[in-house]
C-alpha cells in the first residue's frame, strides 16, 4: 500500500524481514513501543471508626417507675434526651428530687478539687412548673463539665473555657437578640445606679444587675440553649409547653429563652458540634 500527499509518495506496506523476522515499513524496522503501565489506584485508607457512644440515660441513675409526678417528669425528660443524641464518655451520677429552697429549680454539682461529677437534684417544690426543661438544663451542665471541656484540665466547663468546638455555639448565643437584650438590661442598670439613690432602689438595681450577670454567664447561657435544643429537636409537647410559658411571659426575664426563629442559628451550631462528636447522625 502507498500513501500519497502532494508531491510525496510513501511506501507504508508492512513487510517481515526474512533475515531477522522483524516487521518493517518502507524498509525500516518498526520499533515497538512499550505502553505506559496502567496505574494501580492506591487503596483508600480505612474510614475512622465513629466514636463510641452510649445513651445519656446510661449515666443517669434514677429510680425508674416511681409513682410521683415529678419522678415521671424526670424519666420523660431523660428519655427525650436519649431520642435526640447520645454521648461519649459520661460517668454515672445519681439524679433525683431534693428540697432546694431559695427558689432554685435544680442543680448539678461536682467536686471542684478533682472534677468528679457528683449528681443532679431537681427541686421537689410543689410550685415547680418546668421539671422537664429543668432536667435537661441540668444535664446540659453535666455534659459541659464532663465531656465538652478541655479534658487536660481538672474541673471547669467547656463553655467557660470557650474550647474550639464550643466557640461557634457561644458566638451564635451572643449574637442572638435575646442575649443582646440582656446586655442592654445590664447597661441600663449600671447607668441608673447612683450611691445617692434610696437604699431600696439601689438594692433593686444591684439585684437586677446580679441576675442579668447570672443569665449572661457562658455556662448558664449554654444550659438554657441546650434545654431548648432538646425541646425543639424532640418535639416533646410538655417541654415545648414549658418553653413557651417562659418565652411568652410578660416579665422582662422572658428573654432567658429564645423565640424559635431566633434560636435557629444556635440549634444549627449545636447540631454541628454534636455531629462532629458522633453524637447524632
Amino acid at each position: 500500500a502507498k500513501f500519497t500527499s502532494g508531491e510525496t509518495t510513501e511506501d507504508v506496506t508492512l513487510r517481515r524481514d526474512p533475515a531477522t523476522g522483524e516487521l518493517t515499513r518502507g524498509g525500516k524496522p518498526i520499533i515497538p513501543v512499550t505502553p505506559d503501565p496502567i496505574p494501580v489506584p492506591k487503596p483508600r485508607p480505612p474510614s475512622p471508626e465513629p466514636p463510641e457512644t452510649a445513651p445519656v440515660s446510661a449515666a443517669l441513675e434514677h429510680p425508674r417507675g416511681q409513682a410521683t409526678g415529678l419522678d415521671t417528669s424526670i424519666d420523660d425528660a431523660i428519655n427525650t434526651i436519649d431520642s435526640v443524641h447520645s454521648d461519649g464518655d459520661l460517668p454515672k451520677i445519681p439524679i433525683g428530687t431534693a428540697d432546694m429552697g431559695g427558689g432554685s429549680n435544680g442543680r448539678y454539682y461536682f467536686d471542684r478539687d478533682n472534677g468528679k461529677a457528683l449528681g443532679i437534684d431537681i427541686s421537689n417544690d410543689a410550685d415547680h412548673l418546668r421539671p422537664q426543661l429543668t432536667t435537661s438544663h441540668e444535664v446540659g451542665h453535666f455534659l459541659d463539665n464532663q465531656v465538652l471541656k478541655d479534658k487536660s484540665r481538672v474541673g471547669g466547663f467547656g463553655s467557660d473555657q470557650a474550647t474550639k468546638e464550643f466557640l461557634p455555639v457561644l458566638r451564635a448565643i451572643e449574637e442572638s437578640p435575646q442575649y443582646k437584650k440582656l446586655e442592654k438590661m445590664k447597661r441600663i442598670a449600671l447607668d441608673q445606679f447612683d450611691t445617692s439613690l434610696p437604699h431600696a432602689a439601689g438594692m433593686e438595681l444591684i439585684k437586677i444587675e446580679n441576675q442579668v450577670d447570672y443569665l449572661l454567664d457562658a455556662r448558664e447561657a449554654w444550659a438554657r440553649a441546650y434545654s431548648q435544643y432538646i425541646a425543639e429537636k424532640s418535639g416533646n409537647p410538655v417541654m415545648l409547653k414549658e418553653l413557651r410559658a417562659i418565652v411568652e411571659s410578660p416579665v422582662e426575664w422572658s428573654v432567658r429563652q429564645w423565640e424559635t426563629k431566633d434560636f435557629a442559628p444556635i440549634r444549627e451550631a449545636i447540631d454541628t458540634m454534636f455531629r462532629d462528636k458522633g453524637w447524632i447522625r
